[in-house]
């Protein structure tokens, strides 16, 4: 019994090839919208300190946010 017909043969190897590179391929893809996803969680950190700091906090630490006039 030799160890081609064990596993099915060349056939079988390269099904396995196929299906390896496959799931390399959607690993990759998945590692690219990890790295965008924190990238696109910095910014919004960056924009949330941004506006944190331009409102400012009043002495109780609490946010302070500018009251709009209506207008009337």
């Amino acid at each position: 019994m030799g160890g081609g017909s064990l596993w099915g043969g060349a056939g079988r190897v390269r099904a396995l090839q196929r299906e390896v590179e496959g799931v390399k391929t959607i690993m990759s893809q998945n590692v690219e919208r990890i790295l965008a996803r924190g990238e696109n969680l910095e910014q919004l950190h960056s924009k949330s300190q941004d506006l944190e700091a331009t409102l400012g906090r009043g002495s109780s630490g609490q946010l302070r946010v500018p009251k709009l006039s209506t207008g009337s």
